[in-house]
Formats: C-alpha cells, sequence, structure tokens
C-alpha cells in the first residue's frame, strides 16, 4: 500500500516536473522598447519581401490564387461585410481571408491581387516576428530563433501554396498557436496578442481545435488567470466557428481511410525536413523504399536528440512537439480524405497539409541548438559590489562560446535546401496576370451587358464569376 502511494506520487511528480517544462518563463530581453518595436518592424518587412520575391515567373501581385478570388473576393462583391464574415466555405469559417478580401474590395478591381498577394505576405511576416518573440523561453539565444524563423521564410515547401495568398495564410496561424500555448507573457500587450493570434488562428482554421490538449495541459500546471489569454483566445474562436455554422450551415466532413500514412509523414515531414522538396522528389521518384527509410531515420534523430537533452524542458518541448507533429500531420489528413493524393503525388501537392507537422520537427531542432548554444552560468560576468547585472536575460541574447558552432552547424545542415528551393516553380508562376483578366471581364461586361463575367485565375483551370457591378 505504501509502496504504491510512494510510486504514485511519484509518477503525479515527474508528470508535473514534465508538464511545468512546457511553459518557461522569457527572461526580459533588456533592451529599449523603441529599438525593439524598430527592430521588429525592419523583420517584418525583411521577411514580407522574402515571400514576394520567392514567387518564380509572373509576379504573387499580379496573380490571384485559388479561393482568394473565386470565393473570398467574388462573395465580397455581392455580400455585405456583416454577412460575409459569418459566412462558411468548405465546412466552416476563415475569418483572416474574410478580413483580407474586405480590404481587396476597397482596392480598384484591377489592383484587387496585390492586397491578396502584400496581405498573405505581410500577415505572414507578423506571425513570423510573433513566433521569434514567442519561443523566447525555449529558444533563449537570439540566433538561434532568427534560424527558426528562417525555416519558416524560407521553407522549401511553401513555394507550392502556401505563400502570398490569403487563403492559405491560416496555416501559418496554424503553427504560431503552438507557440503562443507555449508562451508565458508578462506584459498585457504580450497577453493581448497571445489571445488574438490564437483566436484568429482558430476562427480562421478550426483544425487548430487539435491543440486544446495543451491548453487543458496549460491550465493544471499555470493557476493564475492573467496565464491564459492564448487558451482564452482559441475557445473564443472555437465559438466563432460554431456561431458561423449555425447561422451559414456547412458540409460534414467525411473521413476517408489512411492510404500508408506512416510512410507519407516519413517522407513529407522526416525526409523533407533536411532533404528540402526538389531532393526529396527525386529521391521518392527513385526509390519510394530509400526515402522513407531515410525520413524515418532523420525524424527518429531529431526527436531522440530532444529526448536525451539534459534540460527537462527540452524534453518536455520534444514530446509535446513530435505528438503534435504527428496529430496534425494524421488528422487533417484524415479528415479531409487526402490520404491517397499524398501517396500518390510530388510533395507540392498539398503542401499546407505537411508545413505544420514539419515545422514542429524543425523546432525541436532548433530547440535542442538554443540549449546547446546557452551560455553557461559560468560565463556570466562578474558585478562590482553595490551593481546588479542582468545575466540570464543578456546572456539569453547571444551565443556562449561554443553556441556559435551550435548555430553555424545548424546553419550548414538547413541552407543548402533552402537556396535550392529558394524560387521553386509553380503552378501560379505563368500566370495569368490578374489586371490583364480584369480588364477583359470589365469589358465583356459593359460590351455585352451581362450580369457576371468569368476572369481565369491560379491554378490552371480556376476561374473566378465577378458580378459586373462590382467591378465595372
Amino acid at each position: 500500500m505504501y509502496r504504491h502511494a510512494a510510486r504514485a506520487a511519484h509518477g503525479r511528480q515527474r508528470w508535473r516536473e514534465w508538464a511545468t517544462g512546457l511553459f518557461p518563463p522569457a527572461d526580459g530581453s533588456g533592451r529599449r522598447r523603441a529599438l525593439v518595436a524598430t527592430g521588429y518592424a525592419l523583420g517584418a518587412a525583411s521577411l514580407s519581401a522574402v515571400a514576394l520575391v520567392r514567387q518564380s515567373g509572373v509576379p504573387a501581385t499580379s496573380t490571384a490564387w485559388a479561393e482568394d478570388a473565386r470565393v473570398f473576393y467574388a462573395q465580397t462583391l455581392t455580400t455585405s461585410f456583416g454577412r460575409a464574415l459569418f459566412k462558411t466555405y468548405d465546412g466552416y469559417a476563415q475569418l483572416v481571408p474574410r478580413l483580407l478580401a474586405q480590404v481587396a474590395r476597397w482596392a480598384p478591381p484591377g489592383r484587387a491581387a496585390e492586397v491578396f498577394a502584400v496581405g498573405g505576405a505581410i500577415g505572414f511576416a507578423l506571425t513570423a516576428c510573433l513566433v521569434f518573440h514567442m519561443a523566447r523561453g525555449h529558444i533563449g539565444p537570439a540566433p538561434v530563433r532568427v534560424l527558426l524563423v528562417a525555416a519558416m521564410a524560407l521553407l522549401p515547401i511553401a513555394t507550392a501554396e502556401l505563400l502570398d495568398n490569403m487563403v492559405n495564410l491560416p496555416w501559418w496561424l496554424f503553427f504560431a498557436a503552438f507557440w503562443a500555448l507555449l508562451w508565458r507573457p508578462r506584459t498585457t500587450a504580450g497577453m493581448v496578442a497571445a489571445g488574438a493570434l490564437c483566436f484568429l488562428a482558430t476562427a480562421s482554421e478550426p483544425l487548430v481545435a487539435l491543440f486544446v490538449p495543451l491548453a487543458l495541459v496549460r491550465g493544471l500546471v499555470l493557476r493564475p488567470l492573467r496565464e491564459h489569454a492564448a487558451t482564452a483566445g482559441l475557445v473564443v474562436g472555437l465559438v466563432y466557428q460554431g456561431v458561423a455554422r449555425l447561422v451559414s450551415g456547412g458540409k460534414s466532413f467525411t473521413p476517408a481511410a489512411l492510404h500508408g500514412i506512416g510512410q507519407d509523414y516519413a517522407e513529407r515531414a522526416g525526409l523533407s525536413s533536411f532533404a528540402g522538396m526538389r531532393a526529396a522528389d527525386w529521391l521518392m521518384s527513385h526509390s519510394a523504399t530509400a526515402a522513407v527509410a531515410l525520413g524515418a531515420v532523420i525524424a527518429c534523430a531529431i526527436v531522440a536528440a530532444g529526448l536525451t537533452a539534459r534540460d527537462q524542458g527540452v524534453r518536455s518541448f520534444t514530446v509535446a512537439a513530435t505528438v503534435f507533429s504527428v496529430v496534425c500531420f494524421v488528422v487533417p489528413i484524415w479528415l479531409r480524405g487526402v490520404s491517397a493524393l499524398l501517396e500518390t503525388s510530388a510533395l507540392a501537392e498539398g503542401s499546407r497539409y505537411q508545413a505544420v507537422p514539419l515545422l514542429l520537427l524543425i523546432s525541436i531542432v532548433m530547440v535542442v541548438a538554443g540549449h546547446l548554444a546557452r551560455p553557461r552560468p559560468a560565463e556570466a560576468p562578474l558585478s562590482p559590489p553595490g551593481h546588479t547585472v542582468a545575466g540570464p536575460a543578456r546572456l539569453a541574447r547571444r551565443p556562449g562560446r561554443n553556441g556559435t558552432a551550435v548555430v553555424v552547424a545548424c546553419a550548414v545542415l538547413f541552407l543548402p535546401t533552402w537556396v535550392a528551393d529558394f524560387r521553386d516553380a509553380n503552378l501560379r508562376s505563368e500566370g495569368p496576370a490578374w489586371p490583364v483578366q480584369v480588364s477583359r471581364a470589365v469589358a465583356s461586361c459593359r460590351d455585352s451587358h451581362t450580369r457576371t463575367a468569368t476572369v481565369r485565375i491560379d491554378p490552371p483551370g480556376w476561374q473566378a464569376v465577378l458580378v459586373c457591378r462590382g467591378i465595372a
């Protein structure tokens, strides 16, 4: 009886240590707010430019991608702002694309594609900057967090369908919501940012509800109410999704069989994390067995590196990121029935489904690297009598003596694929150009006096039907 009670108490203690390690407090930056704000503004501008530059062929600002034009923009021309915000598409509400479509509605019709692309790029950049800030608790050294953001901006699969559009912006928010639920903001502004991010993410992509168990663990470990702004945002977003379905209705998803899901994960999350898109596609086309085996080895090596770290926070993060990487890969594919498509296609097909699982694996790499790059306490400078040195906060901003080697090693691992896949051709590289198509649609409206006009958009074969009174 005594042994059983002791084992139970020990188990509870181990669980609490593990759970507490998921939510480490972040040290203050110790820098002036004006300097920090300037840095983030420059970072956001740079990331937006990188996202736009990665589009090859016809610029993203001259093309319209899929639902951006066919659904969201077209519906703004016929639906009031209030009704549009609660209108569902494909079974759920998508708040962020709806909001950006309203902004595009205010622009001249021929320039709406610029709003689609620039809005998507800026939204991505702001999300990446938030990830940089929110990751401070788990990744102290700023250079390693820069690499994490670079992994987002230069993600090889991102050029296929994730960049410079409105419809896929929620997938970046999806990934950021994971970090928001781990973050412990110390200021009111930080709490508002965490809550708003989780709300926008869930209100735009209900799959973010997969992180509810993480929010529950947070609630068990962190009792003060101020610690749960992110959870509140998550809940409000789910309420919004429920109201939207009640108001507009929506189709029910029919889960499909999972064909070779383990092999798909090994290839699309494990292999592509270091091999990138071109190399992974080449290996998959020449030897599927080798691609699966190498992908499984890479994924297992990443997880093993995190689980064998001395720091409890690193181990806790590794467990959570691994579990959610798998869950966020399997569940969306199962619910939306794309398993057969992924099994027989290149990485570009359905790349949005692998972005979050892939970035979670890469996050493990960066958390381990941040732990190895963190300066040891012995490196802290001695403070004169009567003078307080903000040691941890100051040391966390730079790698230690061995940290530079760790940062360089990470860069060497990822840079080859980032460079090779920087501007891959995609389904919008050849146009058609949105301004030209809209000009033709306006001319058709005036000449034939019809109520609607058809505009060709990307990907090939897609069209948007626009009401003439909205564009002429």
